[in-house]
């Protein structure tokens, strides 16, 4: 993490266009039994998760992005115990983050990409409640095209998404680290950009971001001294995002 965190900096002196802008995020996620039956739920409103975005262009001999996008807050679980009964409450100190390095090998629409995303689940006040950590490396085909008409432009953004060795982290018993199944996801994102002078530009977005993830393997975590079986189930993330910001050409 800290040398993808010292080649997003050093990119940063190179770049031709800087993006800034401030997010929300409404959350949508959801597991499922193996019979395909609902089993429990973490999502939030816009209000509850909020953040911030930067986003760095080039268009040089090879052009390429650097994108990084932080969200804080909280959401609702909405779920049962371990033994069965409902439970729904507030989750605190959630968050997540991506990385996202991208590259258009031709200079056309079409770019690939390498990133990383990582999200803190948080834990509510409930005495068995405890945390989740998913997180992965990601690989990605997209197509970004922009449409201009006067002082204003509107780009499309589609992107396929393949997670590599996605991996979950439990504060269970004794902790536990799972191999999530296979991770794969579709993102959607378009922008509304208008040119308030010849250095600054205005900007709104939307993005919708699915993931998927299948079931794991059983594993054994031990919890008070005996050895318990779990797994993580089926899961859909479905989180749509609002931005607005500017962007600062050199």
């Amino acid at each position: 993490m800290k040398k993808i965190i010292i080649l997003f900096f050093a990119i940063l002196l190179y770049a031709d266009d800087i993006q800034y802008y401030l997010l929300t995020v409404k959350v949508n996620y959801k597991e499922y039994a193996d019979s395909g039956k609902f089993l429990d739920s973490e999502s939030s409103s816009y209000s509850d998760m909020k953040g911030i975005g930067v986003r760095y262009d080039a268009d040089e001999k090879i052009k390429y992005f650097l994108k990084g996008e932080y969200v804080y807050g909280s959401t609702v679980y909405s779920g049962s115990t371990w033994d069965g009964t409902f439970l729904s409450e507030k989750t605190n100190n959630v968050y997540i983050y991506n990385l996202q390095l991208g590259v258009y090998p031709f200079k056309n629409p079409y770019y690939i990409s390498l990133g990383y995303r990582f999200w803190n689940r948080g834990k509510g006040d409930y005495s068995g409640d405890y945390n989740e950590k998913y997180y992965w490396h990601y690989a990605s085909f997209g197509y970004a095209y922009k449409f201009i008409y006067a002082k204003n432009s509107i780009c499309v953004d589609f992107e396929y998404q393949y997670a590599f060795d996605p991996k979950l982290n439990a504060d269970l018993g004794e902790g536990v680290k799972v191999d999530l199944g296979v991770t794969d996801g579709i993102k959607f994102r378009i922008q509304d950009s208008y040119k308030y002078s010849e250095n600054v530009i205005l900007s709104i977005s939307y993005k919708y971001q699915l993931w998927h993830i299948n079931r794991s393997d059983t594993v054994n975590v031990n919890i008070d001294g005996v050895s318990i079986p779990i797994y993580e189930p089926e899961s859909y993330t479905r989180n749509q995002y609002l931005g607005i910001g500017f962007i600062y050409k050199y």
